[in-house]
């Protein structure tokens, strides 16, 4: 559960801007990727992603303590992981005591 709104988390405006872009441009790049999810883009199927999306971000920039930089180079990578089922929060290991998340390499396709 959300303890916050999305943008409370977020306090530069400006940074919220470019998430907001990264998300849309993410949503739009899944549905190329998963041509056989095409058939539900509708605005619940894109309100779902972004959802994924903002609790992946919560994770990386939260739980993780990942740039803004780190998070948005992952953040496609995770939404393909999740929208194939898979759970891109259980390949994140502990290296020297950061934290690394490695996506499957099918999924990177």
């Amino acid at each position: 559960m959300r303890a916050l709104p999305f943008a409370d988390l977020v306090h530069d405006e400006a940074l919220l801007a470019r998430i907001t872009l990264k998300f849309e441009e993410v949503i739009a790049e899944s549905f190329i990727r998963r041509p056989h999810f095409l058939q539900m883009t509708r605005a619940s199927a894109v309100r779902d992603r972004f959802r994924m999306l903002e609790d992946a971000l919560r994770m990386m920039r939260g739980d993780l303590k990942w740039s803004w930089a780190r998070a948005s180079d992952h953040l496609l990578l995770a939404l393909l992981t999740h929208l194939d089922g898979g759970d891109w929060s259980a390949s994140i290991q502990l290296a020297n005591g950061q934290a690394m998340w490695s996506p499957p390499t099918e999924t990177a396709t």
